[in-house]
Formats: C-alpha cells, sequence, structure tokens
C-alpha cells in the first residue's frame, strides 16, 4: 500500500472537529490528485491478481503434464505387446522388450542370436517407442517432448543406431562370420557362407594354403584365389614335386647351376666356353650370390691362380658397369678397396671383371685379354 509524505504536494493539511475533538486530516489539493492517487492504486491491485492468477495456471499444467506421462507409462504395456515370453518394461515415455534367449526383434517374435546390450543385467534388450497423436518425424511421444535417447536409461545408455526403428536387432551374420570376403546369409537361426574361389570351410576359413600344397619343404603364399611355392634348393614345380639337379661338375645354388672351370681363356673366349655349355659367365646380382661365389672360389683357385671371370664389363660406357650376358646394371658390388681401390682402369685397358685371389677374392676391373679361370651360371636342367 501506498503511503505518502507531506512534501509530495499532493495532499495538505486540514484540522476537522466533531463534537469537542478536533483531529489532523489530509486532504487532496484539487480533484486531479485525486485521480492520479486512484490509478496508482488500480494498477498495484491488478499486478497483484495477475501474478496469483499465473501461479495458479503453473501449478495446474505441472500436474496435468505428470498425470499425462504415468497415462502413457501404464499405456505402454498395457496391450502385452511382445511374444515368445517378451517382457515389456517402461523406460521413461518409452518401453522396451527383455526378450528370451535367443529371440529377438521388435515383439520378440524371431529368432535370432543377439549381442549383449548394456541394459541392467547384461540382457537381451530392444528398444521401441509408443506414438500418440504426432508426425513420426516429429519423434514425439505422448505428452513428453523430443527423445533423448541418451537417457532412457542413465544408468545404462543404449546406443540405437536409427531413432524411429531402433535397430539394435542382431542376425547370425551381423558378425561377418565368412572369412576372405565370404558372403553370409542367415538360414533360419544360423548362417551360411558363399566363399570365393580358392577358399572353403563353413567360414570361408581355409586358404589354398591352407592344406600345405608345397612338398619338400616349400613355403607357401596365398596369391589372389591360389597360391605360390617358394622350393629350397634341388626342387621346382609349382608345387616343388620336381626334384632338380645339376649337371656333373656344377655346384647348385638358389636354383641354378655354377661351374667352376679349370682352364683359362682371355674374357670373351670364357664368354663362348660357357655359351656352349647352355650357360653364361656368372653374374652375381646379389649378396647371397657374391657371397656363395667367393666362398667357392676359395676351394677351387690354387695358390698360383691369379683370378676368375665373371660377366660384367664397363667396355661399352667407362665406368658403367653392366652384365653383358642379361644387359642388367650392376648394384650389387665387392669392389676390393682395401689395399687398392678398384675399380681403377689401370693404363686405361681395364675393362672386365674378375674375382681376384690375391685381393681377397674380391673384385678387380682388369685386361679383357688376360687368362683367367671362369665361372659359368645357369639355370636347373
Amino acid at each position: 500500500m501506498e503511503t505518502f509524505r507531506e512534501d509530495d504536494e499532493l495532499f495538505k493539511e486540514d484540522q476537522e472537529t466533531k463534537g469537542n475533538k478536533t483531529s489532523k486530516i489530509w486532504k487532496f489539493l484539487n480533484s486531479k490528485d485525486m485521480q492520479i492517487s486512484r490509478n496508482r492504486w488500480r494498477i498495484g491491485t491488478l499486478f497483484i491478481i495477475t501474478t496469483v492468477l499465473c501461479v495458479l495456471l503453473i501449478i495446474y499444467y505441472r500436474t496435468s503434464s505428470s498425470k499425462k506421462i504415468a497415462k502413457t507409462q501404464e499405456d505402454a504395456c498395457v496391450s502385452s505387446p511382445f511374444l515368445n515370453g517378451g517382457t515389456c518394461i517402461t523406460a521413461g515415455c518409452s518401453y522396451y522388450c527383455r526378450c528370451p534367449e535367443s529371440y529377438s526383434g521388435y515383439q520378440c517374435e524371431g529368432h535370432s542370436i543377439l549381442a549383449s546390450t548394456d541394459l541392467p543385467g547384461n540382457t537381451h534388450a530392444q528398444i521401441a517407442t509408443i506414438v500418440h497423436n504426432a508426425p513420426e518425424d516429429n519423434l514425439l511421444i505422448g505428452s513428453c517432448s523430443r527423445i533423448d535417447i541418451a537417457a532412457v536409461y542413465q544408468s545404462s545408455p543404449i546406443i540405437l543406431t536409427s531413432m524411429t526403428s531402433f535397430s539394435t536387432e542382431k542376425t547370425p551374420c551381423s558378425l561377418d562370420p565368412c572369412l576372405h570376403n565370404g558372403t553370409c546369409t542367415v538360414v533360419k537361426s544360423s548362417f551360411k557362407c558363399a566363399c570365393v574361389d580358392g577358399y572353403n570351410g563353413s567360414k570361408c576359413e581355409e586358404t589354398p594354403c591352407s592344406l600345405d600344397p608345397c612338398v619338400h619343404n616349400g613355403t607357401c603364399t596365398v596369391l589372389g584365389n591360389s597360391f605360390n611355392c617358394a622350393c629350397v634348393d634341388g626342387y621346382n614345380g609349382t608345387k616343388c614335386e620336381v626334384q632338380t639337379s645339376c649337371p656333373l661338375g656344377w655346384t647348385m645354388h638358389e636354383h641354378n647351376c655354377y661351374y667352376f672351370s679349370s682352364r683359362e681363356n682371355n674374357w670373351n673366349d670364357a664368354k663362348r666356353a660357357c655359351k656352349r655349355q647352355n650357360s653364361m659367365l656368372a653374374e652375381a646380382t646379389s649378396l647371397s650370390k657374391i657371397r656363395f661365389l667367393k666362398t667357392n672360389a676359395k676351394q677351387y683357385l690354387k695358390e698360383k691362380d691369379t683370378a676368375f671371370w665373371l660377366g660384367g664389363s664397363d667396355l661399352a660406357y667407362e665406368g658403367v658397369w653392366v652384365w653383358t650376358t642379361s644387359g642388367r646394371k650392376v648394384s650389387f658390388t665387392d669392389w676390393h678397396t682395401r689395399t687398392i681401390h678398384e675399380p681403377n682402369n689401370w693404363n686405361g685397358k681395364e675393362h672386365c671383371l674378375e674375382l681376384n685371389n690375391f685381393l681377397d677374392y674380391e673384385w678387380n676391373d682388369d685386361n679383357c685379354l688376360k687368362r683367367n679361370k671362369y665361372i659359368c651360371e645357369k639355370q636347373y636342367v
């Protein structure tokens, strides 16, 4: 209630005498002041009435909403919507079905192998929704607001792949049981795998190498829908089934045969001598071959012997060493550099490659007209 002071200039002081009593009173200065005072009282009264009405409306709507939600929860399971012994459990404005073992589906209507979810009790479960008087795209349930699926079970959230279908159903093919690009097909409560060519087994687990097709200690490698066998020395063929051998007087190494001559020839004659035996001057194209040739040269060279010719030369371009029969560039080398830095093209006439006895059986460039022993190379017979 408003109070007024004298300095408000709306009232004036006056005295009123009734009988023998005199009292002090306030009077409006004029009618305009009286109207202002009345308006103030009206505004204050209207504010109080409005506030009371708002409070009453809030209480009413909250009570009404709670009743509707409670009824929605009651209605969710009243019709017993689930089959095969499924249990209907309300969850806020939704419900979910706890299906017995080996059953799944919207109403537990089908057989399936289900992965466990994070519902309490580690049960097989599926979430369904009840939509009342609302378009599906709004995802409204009864009087509830937009669904927050993560809050359906705050203590155990469920990750759903579709807001409308809530598809958590698993099938026998859900875990991709078919290996190696096999195609899975559901067959009743089980599955069947259609395997690509070369693979077998109920889950296509058998590869082209599963049956160990490579014999004689060959190593099998899956190659697309087939296989490849890496054979040990002395065997070849698609399954290493063919036992190979080198001609008499030849030594086997990595699918090749090598001949260490006892005669001496210049480099060109040595090439021709190897060709007559359907072979070529040896080409040391790997570190393994370099070690093999060096080890065996020590056995065949006598103290007076100088070297063995190999098939390398820089006759075409000085300093560019190639294996002359295959035309491949020399990539692995074993040049002697400890006492003499080879190759050095001494006197400009050293263009052929030799394995030198006096240089630790390492490589040296020498005059192609010099007479040396030689090493021939060819594949298995």
